[in-house]
Formats: structure tokens, C-alpha cells, sequence
């Protein structure tokens, strides 16, 4: 069977726009190098074995296995992730940050660049594999004894994130990441809070272009609600062209561009007013919280699964204000509905009542 190509996005195709889809899910790099790499960071081992590419959402993932068995885990940033050295960059100042202040299990850091120009030619991560096994493999197979105390085991460490204390919204990144010092704000000896690296703030979705004729990129940091909350409203501004732009090749249903302005115009007032309210600002302290918990990213002991042993992938986790989150549910924690469920929702809601 041939071996798949390293570059290629391989996972599916689109029904629409497929060829630009694919392509922007495309990566340049050198694969011989990178499993050189690879290799070099494994003391003891002379070769690779077996290898395995996985493909998320934003990532192009190689887990290697050395001849000595050790494994380690390579990810590559596409470009609809966001900008590669700015996602790759806080992720890794993300990751290093909460190991030195959390308990929070999580695969150390073997080598990682923030740059394409060297010799892999690409932004690359390379980490030790996460120890135990993917919480989804076996969480069938649990007892609702162990889904509870691993999800409390969950909850332990999301309360320890949560407990970190910053004081704007935006990334997590080394202070001497190369940005505009005036988008830097020191949280701590060798950190700084700088602009979000969410693929939201920037031009990287394959379909959908930004003009930035209504609003200039704002992507932070912000240092309040209300700058936080504005930015949010510019965002769908980026998205409008200019008003003199043709578009008559869009459907009616898109909508006039004067009608698009108006309706954020008017959520830009809705949201100035609502920060307003004590309870809303009570709900928005700055924290930083995983993007994408859910069980695939979650390993745990094989022998006792109710212990988590790490915690994987936490690329773009930012740090955003409290109630952005209040809509995330876990896989783990959501109610699957059954043939006897005649209200689904009414039985979540007494559940959680109880």
C-alpha cells in the first residue's frame, strides 16, 4: 500500500469549493527532515519504525515510532489556522505557562519553531505522546461510577486554569515574540498577553475574504469589556466589501451592504448597553480556558480511567472573558438524547436542577 503524501490534506472533499478547500489545507514542508528531526529529539533510537498522519481541523499531525518504541507526536499549523508563527508561538508559551503554574497534565515540549524558514520549512511542534489512552476509545465501556469522577477529574483541572488571574483578553505569548510593543502587556517575568491568534480576528478561512472597508483589523489585546466587546462588531465589519464593490453575482438573500452595516451598527449599541449591567460584568473576568475540550483531546490511565494523564492540543486557547464559554459543552458532559426521551431539554434541565 503506498504510503500517504505527507503534504496533502487526505481526510475528505467539499461539495463546494473543493479544490480551494484542499489547498489551503496544503503544507510545504520537508518530510525527510522533519523525521530527522524527530528522531534527534528520541535518545537512543536511529530510525523511524512506523508513522501515522492525522488531520484536524487546523493541524497536519505525524506521530512517530522510534526503533527504541519511544513515541513522539509532530504538528504542523495549516494556513486556515490562523497566522502559523502567532498560533505556534502562544500555543507554546500557552502550554508553558500552565505547566509552571498548574497541575495540569500535558505533554512536554521536545522542539518546536515559530518560524518556516529552517530546515523542515514549516512552523512545526514536536511533542512527547500523551500518556494513557484517548478518553473516547473507552468511555463507553466506563461505568457511570467512572464518568462521574473522571468528569470531576476533568473539572479539577479546568478550575485550576480558571484560577489564573490576568487582566486582558487576548493570546498568551514569550515576551519576546515579534510583534508591535504596543500590542505586548506583561503578565509575568517572560510573558505577555498580545494579540488574539483566533482564527475569528484574521483572514484565513478558504472562502471568506475580509476588506476591512468598514473596520481595520482588530485583534487585540483589549484591556475591557467594552474594547473586547467592540472588536467582536468590527470582526463582521472586516467581512462587508465596500460599498461601491459589484455584487450582484450574490444571492438576494445576502442581504444590501447599508442593511448589514445597520444591523451592527445597532448590535454595537445593544452590546455597549448590556456590558453596562453589573451581572454581565461580573461574568466577564479574563480567563483562560481550553478551546476544544471534548474527549479526543482527553487521555487517561488505562488501568484506572477516572485519572486524567494529559490533556492534548491547545492551539488557539485564549484568554477571553468568563461568559463566552457559558454555551461550551463538553462531549463528555452532553446529554445524548434516547428513543425515551419524549423532551430531551426538560429532562437535561431537571437533571441539572437535581
Amino acid at each position: 500500500m503506498e504510503a500517504p503524501d505527507p503534504r496533502v490534506y487526505s481526510s475528505g472533499r467539499w461539495l463546494r469549493g473543493d479544490s480551494l478547500e484542499r489547498e489551503s489545507r496544503y503544507i510545504r514542508f520537508d518530510f525527510a527532515a522533519l523525521c530527522k528531526r524527530a528522531t534527534e529529539l528520541c535518545p537512543g533510537a536511529t530510525s523511524i519504525v512506523t508513522w501515522e498522519k492525522k488531520e484536524g481541523g487546523y493541524n497536519r499531525v505525524f506521530i512517530f515510532t522510534m526503533n527504541n518504541t519511544s513515541r513522539v507526536v509532530a504538528r504542523l499549523p495549516t494556513r486556515i489556522a490562523g497566522p502559523p508563527k502567532l498560533t505556534t508561538h502562544s500555543e507554546v508559551a500557552t502550554i508553558k505557562y500552565l505547566k509552571s503554574r498548574t497541575r495540569i497534565p500535558i505533554p512536554k515540549i521536545l522542539d518546536w519553531s515559530d518560524s518556516s524558514i529552517n530546515a523542515i520549512g514549516s512552523e512545526y511542534i514536536i511533542m512527547e505522546h500523551a500518556k494513557g489512552v484517548q478518553l473516547h476509545q473507552i468511555w463507553p465501556a466506563m461505568s457511570m461510577e467512572q464518568q462521574i469522577a473522571c468528569t470531576g477529574a476533568v473539572i479539577g483541572n479546568v478550575k485550576q486554569m480558571a484560577a489564573l488571574d490576568f487582566h486582558a483578553y487576548g493570546s498568551l505569548y514569550f515576551d519576546d515574540v515579534e510583534i508591535d510593543p504596543a500590542t505586548k502587556r506583561s503578565i509575568a517575568p517572560g510573558y505577555v498577553i498580545g494579540p488574539h491568534c483566533g482564527t475569528t480576528y484574521w483572514d484565513c478561512e478558504a472562502h471568506e475574504p475580509r476588506y476591512y472597508s468598514s473596520a481595520k483589523p482588530n485583534r487585540g489585546p483589549w484591556f475591557d469589556l467594552a474594547t473586547y466587546c467592540s472588536a467582536l462588531i468590527d470582526v463582521g465589519g472586516s467581512r462587508l466589501p465596500p460599498m461601491d464593490a459589484a455584487v450582484n453575482d450574490k444571492p438576494s438573500y445576502h442581504g444590501a451592504i447599508s442593511e448589514h452595516k445597520r444591523l451592527l451598527n445597532s448590535g454595537r449599541d445593544v452590546a455597549s448597553r448590556l456590558i453596562e449591567d453589573a451581572r454581565v460584568q461580573k461574568a466577564a473576568a479574563p480567563i483562560l480556558l481550553h478551546q476544544d475540550l471534548h474527549k479526543r483531546n482527553i487521555y487517561v490511565s488505562d488501568e484506572d480511567p477516572t485519572i486524567v494523564t494529559d490533556i492534548i492540543d491547545w492551539q488557539s486557547s485564549s484568554i477571553n472573558p468568563s461568559f463566552m464559554h457559558a454555551n461550551d459543552v463538553p462531549d463528555f458532559a452532553a446529554h445524548i438524547p434516547t428513543a425515551d426521551d419524549d423532551f430531551p431539554l426538560g429532562k437535561v434541565m431537571c437533571r441539572r436542577q437535581h
